[in-house]
């Protein structure tokens, strides 16, 4: 074999460097200077002038594609070997072909998304159409087996003209009403302005099903990329009844989710604007009030006369703002159920004597009748109080002078053994509820007249919150009303029986109040004003007092004195540096038992079940919700203090 010779064209800085160098050796040099790695193994083989000679004696010529690689960019090449007859020599030519090989793998990626689009709306749309536009020519591509529709419209022709077809699809199934729409936006025109090169323009209409329903269907249409040139599209069809209704059905929830949402918010601009009104009115009693105690401290009676005005606005604040946090505390979901035993003729008394005032003030015939068998029960009084005020204080302030209020309960069958429902029904001759209204008695924030206009004081939360605590004690709450004859509520809350144990420990009598004078009491308070209104009282009760500014100054006042200097501490929940569970727990884990075992009474802004628990958990022996009632405080130290003395004489 004779060395390799080259043109003039195939003349390469490679080449020219090496022209005394056998063909293998310039191969190779070729190869690894320039070829890519993943195609040296394939080139290195031809090398080979014996597997050369094998393959030419079968073949015309050995053929190669390969890639070379310079500067990380791949070019595609040909290398063609033919062996010329007269004498012993191979010919190699190489040939660029890069700009060939990419425009065929391009071809067939277009043509297989082609393929992918056309089997995807196969999959999706019951008919599929291939529109030429320039020869305004429709042809079926696939078709749904049970997609009669599309064989009536194309009369079993292979291929008609696209404005003939697409006229009979709108005249025989499209809706009369979106006809001309259609014939509009699917003309070869709009086709050709909605649809970039690879866009998708999508057209919903309704139209009737071969049994005469109607139905939504949409109109899809593609733009075939694969043909150059000539604008060629692909045309699906389907039912989209279901998304439809879906879509439907979706817009309607937002639609009525916003509805709520705005007529919530506009019940809270009214409460905001009733509330604001509503704690102005016991404000501005309280704040005018004062200014006449100042104005006639020489006047006794006159003082007297204003300072139990000022008591009364002072109830109708608290009532207020203890309704907005009872309410905040069921949004919350930190309701907590209690279950004590109390006596129905009892709880009944209670809640006549509480109300019996304000009916006679507003000249109210009340009356209220108990008939049931058992009168002990289990339940949580605290709860059932604010349902039957509520709807009683309600009914006092509906009703006009003159008018009558009746409270009736009986007791009713339960569902099991051992259980009872208390019916309670409450009703009045008051100015009643319109029948638009008494649906939304029990929303929150509503009010059929707002306190501007009627003159009567409420935020809108009550029967909201009576309904709630109703239903979390597992009961039922009705009304029916009459505008300007008046209101009934009924309440169905099942009971559980009293044990005759718990029943006989219910007899025994409340501890009294026994004598103060004398005790010392240690309180933890950092609020000056709250700190001199308990001391004073207290001081005025014959109790010695002292004060600590914080929990951590009152830890360390009990380390330093003696066991015994202290009879009890009064505990603030809240304080800085160390709030009142942290002095609890500092206070129980002191070496000295007798300071460790020191009755302590927590005072909190809150008389939820959950505030009570936590002072409990916290090693605290009471609680006591502020503001203050000086007969409760005074009752509760009591009870603490014969509680601590019991307990020391079981120990001795």
């Amino acid at each position: 074999m004779q060395p390799v010779r080259m043109n003039d064209i195939a003349k390469h800085v490679v080449f020219s460097q090496t022209k005394k160098l056998t063909p293998r050796a310039l191969m190779k040099t070729y190869i690894d200077s320039f070829v890519h790695p993943d195609d040296a193994a394939d080139m290195m083989r031809l090398t080979d002038l014996d597997y050369l000679q094998k393959r030419l004696a079968e073949e015309p010529f050995v053929v190669q594609l390969y890639r070379t690689r310079q500067n990380g960019i791949d070019t595609y090449f040909r290398l063609r070997i033919v062996k010329l007859t007269q004498r012993p020599i191979l010919v190699c030519a190489f040939e660029n072909i890069d700009k060939e090989v990419r425009e065929k793998k391009r071809t067939a990626h277009e043509r297989e998304q082609y393929n992918m689009l056309i089997n995807g709306l196969s999959r999706e749309y019951s008919s599929v159409w291939y529109i030429d536009a320039t020869l305004n020519l429709v042809s079926l591509v696939r078709t749904n087996t049970k997609s009669v529709t599309t064989k009536r419209v194309l009369e079993d022709v292979k291929e008609i003209s696209y404005e003939k077809a697409i006229h009979n699809y709108i005249d025989k199934f499209v809706v009369p009403e979106d006809r001309k729409r259609l014939y509009q936006q699917t003309s070869i025109k709009e086709l050709l302005k909605h649809i970039p090169h690879d866009g998708v323009y999508r057209i919903d209409y309704a139209r009737t099903n071969l049994d005469g329903k109607r139905c939504q269907f949409q109109a899809c249409f593609a733009r075939d990329i694969s043909v150059k040139g000539t604008p060629c599209f692909i045309a699906g069809f389907r039912d989209v009844q279901s998304m439809f209704m879906a879509e439907q059905k979706k817009q309607q929830e937002l639609a009525e989710a916003r509805r709520v949402a705005e007529e919530a918010n506009a019940a809270k601009t009214n409460f905001l604007f009733n509330m604001s009104h509503d704690i102005r009115t016991p404000m501005n009693a309280i704040m005018g009030f004062r200014d006449l105690v100042e104005k006639h401290q020489d006047d006794p009676e006159r003082c007297h006369h204003y300072l139990t005005k000022i008591k009364e606005a002072s109830k109708v604040l608290l009532s207020i703002i203890n309704n907005v946090l009872e309410m905040a505390r069921i949004e919350k979901g930190s309701l907590a159920l209690e279950n004590n035993v109390f006596n129905t003729h009892e709880f009944a008394n209670t809640i006549f004597s509480v109300v019996e005032e304000l009916m006679k003030a507003k000249q109210l015939e009340f009356s209220c009748e108990v008939r049931v068998e058992h009168a002990y029960l289990y339940g949580d009084t605290t709860k059932l109080r604010e349902v039957f005020l509520n709807i009683l204080s309600n009914a006092c302030k509906y009703t006009a002078p003159g008018g009558s209020v009746h409270l009736v309960c009986e007791e009713l069958p339960g569902s099991k053994e051992g259980w009872g429902i208390i019916r309670t029904t409450i009703s009045d001759t008051g100015i009643g509820m319109s029948e638009d209204f008494l649906p939304h008695v029990f929303d929150e924030f509503s009010r059929e007249n707002n306190t501007t206009s009627t003159k009567i004081e409420g935020t809108g939360l009550g029967m909201s919150i009576v309904k709630k605590l109703v239903t979390f004690m597992d009961g039922t709450i009705e009304v029916t009303s009459e505008k300007g004859r008046g209101s009934t509520f009924v309440v169905s809350i099942p009971h559980q029986f009293a044990k005759s144990s718990e029943i006989a420990r219910q007899k025994n009598a409340e501890p009294g109040v026994a004598s103060l004078a004398g005790i010392s009491i240690l309180l933890a308070e950092d609020n000056e004003i709250n700190a001199e209104i308990a001391m004073t009282l207290l001081q005025e009760a014959g109790i010695h007092m002292e004060r600590a500014a914080d929990g951590k100054e009152c830890v360390e006042k009990l380390q330093t004195v003696p066991a015994g200097t202290y009879d009890l501490i009064l505990m603030d929940v809240q304080m800085p540096n160390m709030n009142g569970y942290e002095a609890t727990r500092a206070i129980r884990a002191l070496p000295d038992a007798k300071k460790a075992g020191i009755p302590i009474l927590a005072m909190t802004a809150n008389a939820f079940a959950e505030d009570r628990q936590a002072a409990l958990d916290a090693g605290m022996n009471g609680h006591i919700a502020k503001p203050i009632e000086m007969p409760v405080l005074l009752r509760s130290i009591t009870e603490l203090l014969d509680n601590s003395r019991e307990n020391r004489i079981i120990s001795n």
